[in-house]
């Protein structure tokens, strides 16, 4: 296999992969193409991201004329991943259904109390955001049925349908920057009601236009500097689920590429709060059922396993965590790390299961530390995938300085460098 370059994503569009809804996980379109161009891939293989984000590796997969699975828990990052999916040569028609999208929001009529955008929206405002998500669902989704957030409508949706959705969330969010701190992944609710923000009907309208017209222009120009359709006719498969449990057939699978979400305790439905209320997710039990059912989520679920099979180095850190003499190292702390592997224990599992043969796993992880224990999450899953059948093949470590230490001023003192290493871990199936 070919060394591979820093996965990380630059802040720049690739012609392969425009990333509309870009959030702190994530590698870059030319590790996605470095790695898959050093596969030798058939016509029939299939690539797998169990947690493919925001779809780098489904649009680039696609752009390269293969055919690939990307699988994610969050709605919000399912919608994410197919409108980077659109063709670029309807871009032109953009802008003019923007504006047959709002013209019909004037028939709908609604009256919605306790909307989720109301956490941060009076109900005035928050009904004319609902008004474009009722307007784009019945025009692009579904004429016949209100918007649902099931899975089988979600990973049904168009891919145009999931442009304009975003564009709804890009919206949604500009008006919260008050509610932003220094930890851009976290977003707070005003403490009373008398402090939600209050923008007109046109200052939402005018905003959700320029929106589609960023979004639009920047398609346009991905176009004019090489985007083209993909090199097959056959569209990624782009699903809700969990990577726990993948009803794909054993062996289906020729390689994955993919970056589960860090140990580092990263709030990952709290960051796309406002994005889930767009698409009208109730913020109370179904939220609170789909952040504990995300790997990685700070909240403890009851009746949990602890892995059979760790590791070594994994079962050293559990037992360093449980023994901390620091507040909640025992009561909290251990029992959500334990969580955290048994969950990537159950999805590695299934990754072992489905790749065929001498097949590929290329995963992209980082470290942490909890207080001063060095959280060497590589080493952790290096150990856990050989446990289900998965050879090492390579590791190679790229140090990153832009990480969430530099927003954690209490971490910092764990480490000698703000820099955090991210490493590009690579298996073969048995």
């Amino acid at each position: 296999m070919l060394i591979p370059r820093n996965p990380k994503r630059t802040n720049q569009n690739s012609p392969t992969h425009i990333n509309w809804f870009p959030y702190y996980a994530g590698f870059s379109s030319e590790f996605v193409h470095d790695v898959l161009s050093s596969f030798t891939l058939r016509k029939e293989d299939t690539i797998l991201d169990p947690w493919n984000g925001s779809g780098t590796t489904t649009t680039t997969a696609y752009r390269l004329g293969a055919k690939v699975i990307g699988c994610d828990i969050n709605p919000v990052m399912v919608v994410a991943a197919k409108s980077a999916l659109l063709e670029p040569g309807i871009s032109p028609s953009l802008v003019p259904l923007s504006e047959e999208i709002l013209h019909a929001t004037d028939t709908i009529e609604l009256s919605m109390a306790n909307d989720p955008l109301s956490a941060w929206y009076t109900p005035s405002s928050a009904i004319e955001l609902r008004r474009i998500h009722l307007a784009i669902w019945r025009a692009l989704v579904n004429s016949d049925s209100p918007p649902s957030l099931h899975s089988r409508d979600i990973s049904n949706m168009s891919t145009i349908a999931a442009f304009f959705l975003i564009a709804l969330m890009r919206t949604a969010r500009h008006f919260l920057a008050a509610f932003v701190g220094s930890n851009p992944t976290w977003i707070r609710t005003p403490d009373s009601p008398a402090k939600r923000v209050r923008p007109s009907k046109d200052s939402l309208f005018t905003h959700f236009r320029t929106e589609v017209r960023r979004m639009a222009g920047t398609l346009s120009a991905a176009r004019a500097n090489g985007l083209e359709t993909s090199r097959q006719g056959a569209s990624p498969t782009i699903s809700m689920m969990s990577s726990t449990s993948l009803p794909f057939n054993s062996g289906s699978i020729k390689a994955v590429v993919s970056s589960p979400p860090y140990l580092t305790r990263i709030d990952y439905a709290v960051a796309t709060k406002p994005e889930l209320a767009a698409l009208g997710m109730p913020l109370s039990e179904d939220f609170d059922t789909l952040r504990k059912s995300m790997i990685g989520t700070p909240s403890v679920r009851q009746n949990f396993l602890h892995p059979l099979l760790t590791g070594k180095t994994c079962d050293s850190f559990l037992k360093a965590v449980e023994k901390h003499h620091s507040k909640g190292s025992h009561n909290y702390y251990h029992k959500l790390f334990v969580q955290y592997f048994s969950d990537m224990s159950d999805s590695l599992k299934e990754i072992a299961r489905l790749l065929v043969k001498k097949g590929n796993c290329v995963l992209v992880v980082q470290d942490s530390f909890y207080k001063e224990i060095h959280v060497d999450l590589a080493q952790f899953v290096i150990e856990i995938a050989q446990n289900k059948g998965l050879s090492l093949i390579d590791r190679h470590d790229f140090k990153w300085d832009r990480n969430m230490v530099r927003v954690n001023t209490r971490a910092r003192k764990y480490r000698e460098s703000a820099a955090a290493v991210e490493s590009v871990i690579c298996f073969r199936k048995d």
